[in-house]
């Protein structure tokens, strides 16, 4: 399976083929305190973890879904733009291999677990199709950073969410009015 493969089927998709769509951000690096999960789906299907679970690679720690949880919701047409910035630019060629704690050719443990799917549009309850993708410091904060890019100006939500994801993951600032990476914050790692 092409890794990048979904997200690139789903950045071209119709709007209407993306209301099933979700995406789930979740840090998997080494912390000292709980870093919250970030839930992403669109307006026509709210997404539950227990979605995401059977995607989740043995041997990471998904603990901070459990700790704190924070949601959005966005419409299709956003949702293909947020699929689009996750599967190019600095994310594309970071993906580790598909095992817990595995290392990148280039350096650096997974420290983001992004997971996608496409639930079935007729109610059914299991994905028809998902991936993850397990990011390095790099291309997790790359991945981070284009989600919020992707988002709304008028989603004072979203860019909240990935505000506060963004700081207590990478200890990085989002501007908010432009949502671009300001810089790293006093103070944090």
């Amino acid at each position: 399976m092409q890794i990048n493969g979904l997200f690139s089927e789903l950045a071209g998709a119709t709007p209407r083929s993306l209301r099933t769509a979700a995406l789930k951000l979740t840090y998997v690096g080494p912390q000292k305190k709980p870093i919250p999960s970030v839930l992403v789906s669109t307006w026509y299907r709210l997404a539950a973890l227990a979605d995401f679970e059977p995607l989740e690679s043995a041997g990471l720690n998904y603990a901070n879904d459990a700790t704190a949880l924070l949601h959005f919701t966005v419409d299709d047409t956003v949702m293909g733009r947020i699929m689009a910035g996750v599967g190019t630019g600095a994310v594309s060629g970071n993906v580790l291999p598909e095992t817990g704690g595995a290392e990148h050719a280039g350096g650096g443990h997974a420290v983001l677990a992004v997971i996608a799917h496409l639930a079935s549009s007729d109610g059914a309850d299991a994905p028809l199709r998902g991936v993850e993708l397990l990011l390095p410091a790099n291309a997790a904060l790359a991945c981070a950073t284009a989600i919020a890019a992707a988002l709304d100006s008028g989603d004072g939500t979203g860019r909240d969410v990935m505000a506060i994801f963004m700081q207590a993951a990478f200890g990085v600032v989002l501007d908010r009015s432009a949502n671009t990476n300001a810089g790293r914050a006093a103070g944090t790692p």
